[in-house]
Parts: structure tokens; C-alpha cells; sequence
């Protein structure tokens, strides 16, 4: 369950929106994104917002290791682990993979304009199209691995092409090619 819920989105709209932003910046959708590089201008690039971010050591209470990254949508701010994001700028694709989950949090909420809800309780059943965690996955696996340019890879092509785990490109390859399960 999520204790989020929030307006719903399609993978076509999300797709735009991630394309978009590859095309803004001159990205070539062959190539990895610089997602590092990205979050450590968006300050600058959200100057309006008040956006924020900020590297926090691996011990601060508010990030741990199943959450090594967050985005505060509400006050314009993005924490991430000094792992994290030492790692993510390394170019390790879980990292890579984690910053683009948080822009897309931000992204999707704060510029895209999508409303962020509290579910009613824990047991309320939220369609995964208005679920902000899997709005947010979408939003990474669009920006990092572009769909037309992943149709015709094979996972390993994938992995390496884009800088992402083998997870994450398995998931990617499975997804685009209609399979339920992963299979690692």
C-alpha cells in the first residue's frame, strides 16, 4: 500500500515529459543521461521554486538504506545519502537509477503539475497509474532508457548503453517486450 496517491498518469505522458527534457538538454536518446550532473543544476534551474539539494551523511537519521534518497515536493527539496550520491555520480546504475526516481518526484509534481494526495488509510488500494512511486519509476526508466531506442536491445545492450543495472535493464527489456516476470 502507499500512503501516497496522486493524479493519475499514463506511461505515454510520462514518456513525454522525460523526452522532453532529453530533447531541452540536447541529449541523444543513445546515450546516458547525465542525471548527476542534472540534479546538481537544478537549483539552478528551479531558482523560482526555492528548489534544494542536499548531500547528507550516510548516518543522518533522515535517510536510510532502503530509502537513500527523498524529495520533499512540498518544500522543494531533494536529500540524498553521501554514498548515493557519490556512487551516482560514478555513473553505478542503482544510483543512477535512484536520482532519476527522485526527479522524477519532483518533475511530475512540482513542474509537470500532477497533485500529491495522502491515501485515506493503509489499506486503500491505489491503482498503480496513481501511484507516485511507480509514476516515479516510470519517470526513470523513460528518462535513462528511452523506449524507441531499447525495442530492438538485448538487456545486456541496455545495461551497458545506458549506464543501469542489470535489474533495471532486465525490468526495461521485459516491460517493453511484454514479459511479466523478471528473470535474473
Amino acid at each position: 500500500m502507499s500512503e501516497f496517491r496522486s493524479g493519475p498518469l499514463t506511461i505515454k505522458a510520462i514518456r513525454m515529459v522525460a523526452q522532453a527534457i532529453r530533447d531541452f538538454y540536447g541529449i541523444s536518446n543513445d546515450k546516458p543521461f547525465p542525471i548527476a550532473h542534472f540534479i546538481e543544476n537544478m537549483p539552478r534551474m528551479f531558482a523560482k521554486t526555492g528548489f534544494e539539494f542536499h548531500v547528507l551523511t550516510d548516518s543522518n537519521p533522515r535517510l536510510d538504506d532502503k530509502h537513500p534518497a527523498n524529495t520533499d515536493v512540498a518544500n522543494h527539496i531533494m536529500y540524498m545519502k553521501q554514498t548515493t550520491y557519490d556512487n551516482m555520480c560514478d555513473g553505478h546504475g542503482f544510483e543512477r537509477f535512484t536520482g532519476s526516481h527522485e526527479v522524477g518526484h519532483y518533475i511530475l509534481s512540482c513542474v509537470y503539475g500532477v497533485p500529491l494526495y495522502r491515501t485515506l488509510s493503509d489499506d486503500e488500494d491505489v491503482p498503480s497509474y496513481m501511484n507516485p512511486e511507480w509514476q516515479a519509476d516510470t519517470f526513470a526508466a523513460e528518462l535513462l532508457m528511452p523506449y524507441d531506442e531499447c525495442l530492438y536491445l538485448s538487456v545486456e545492450e541496455i545495461e551497458r548503453r545506458y549506464c543501469v543495472s542489470k535489474k533495471a535493464a532486465q525490468t526495461r527489456f521485459n516491460k517493453i517486450n511484454g514479459i511479466s516476470k523478471i528473470i535474473l
